[in-house]
């Protein structure tokens, strides 16, 4: 099982900054778990990315502000070497995430600092063309420090019903969208509970739940589809400890067969791990597990589930957990120290 980690390098924006490779990818042994570096690429202050398989293409961004000029980046990949094909203009500013949404050849880049979310279609290698739609939005929210107006966070391609969903961490929304004749047009909206701060999404294997990790409250609401669109069920608490709204979740995961969620607390510097039965509709918290390290930021499960590898970006460490399938329970496996900065964790 190989990943990829990508890092910052240089300062985002006031309170955080890096001093990262880029992009690096590593290889595990499969009998013994061991990490080892295979390859590094020296990239300016790559956030998250996204990989396309059938085009062996690897998409980041850099985040940057708007008057800092943030591009667009598209890498050939071969066995962990990258090679850059393609650089273009964002219209934006701090992108902080990237999807690539196959069905319909394309990215989608979410912009945090201002509101947007920008579509780039694909050519026949996967190699983006210009930026074929701006999607914007306005408004904020009660928390005035950080939900003064629209901060784009995360695209999510929702499979089962055909839609693109779009979290706004400054408007407490989730946009749902259409693709109609080349171009997404909003369907719906839902509002969250005021001053979550919705930042990252995942949904069910079975199509009907979606969980939206909110940053600022440390909770997780569930979304349930009826009546032909997302609807708000509640929201759960990831952490025991009192937080000011200052929680500061970071990513959500989810197990193969959608039984367990994991979600990133930077504000503990740990991983809750929590179980949501379908059938009764419950979402519990079981445990929170220390990373051993400064602000998770990013995590991710390994393809066959076995495994979660978490990136602590301000201590310059990788921790790897085993995964119990019966109780979704993490166990310690190994600590690499000496990986800097780390904000985005993929298996390949």
């Amino acid at each position: 099982m190989n990943f990829y980690t990508s890092s910052y390098t240089e300062e985002v924006g006031p309170g955080l900054s890096g001093n990262g490779v880029g992009i690096q990818y590593f290889s595990m042994n499969s009998e013994t778990y061991e990490i080892t570096l295979s390859h590094s690429n020296e990239t300016i202050n790559p956030g998250y990315f996204t990989l396309n398989q059938k085009n062996q293409k690897l998409y980041t961004f850099q985040e940057r502000l708007q008057n800092l000029g943030p591009r667009l980046l598209c890498f050939q990949t071969n066995a962990g070497q990258l090679d850059l094909v393609c650089s273009l203009e964002i219209d934006g500013g701090l992108p902080c995430h990237i999807s690539h949404i196959d069905k319909y050849n394309c990215l989608i880049v979410s912009c945090y600092q201002t509101g947007n979310f920008l579509k780039y279609d694909l050519d026949e290698n996967g190699i983006p063309l210009a930026c074929s739609q701006n999607i914007k939005y306005s408004g904020g929210s009660i928390n005035k420090d950080r939900q003064e107006g629209a901060h784009g966070h995360l695209s999510h391609y929702d499979q089962a019903h055909d839609l693109l969903l779009l979290t706004d961490l400054g408007n407490d929304k989730i946009y749902s969208l259409k693709y109609l004749l080349g171009y997404f047009e909003q369907f719906t909206e839902l509002s969250l509970p005021a001053g979550g701060g919705p930042r990252h999404l995942i949904q069910h294997p079975n199509g009907s739940y979606c969980f939206v990790c909110n940053e600022m409250k440390g909770e997780i609401s569930i979304l349930k589809w009826q009546d032909k669109a997302w609807q708000w069920v509640k929201n759960v608490s990831v952490m025991t400890q009192e937080h000011h709204n200052e929680a500061s979740a970071s990513a959500i995961k989810l197990s193969k067969e959608g039984g367990f969620i994991y979600c990133g607390v930077r504000k503990t510097n740990s991983i809750s791990v929590l179980h949501f039965d379908d059938v009764k509709e419950v979402l519990c918290l079981i445990e929170e597990v220390p990373t051993l390290g400064i602000t998770p930021r990013d995590f991710e499960i390994s393809p066959d589930g076995s495994m979660l590898i978490v990136g602590n970006q301000d201590s310059a460490s990788m921790i790897s957990f085993a995964i119990d399938q019966h109780t979704g329970k993490l166990q310690l496996i190994e600590k690499v120290d000496g990986i800097r900065s780390i904000c985005c964790v993929k298996f390949e």
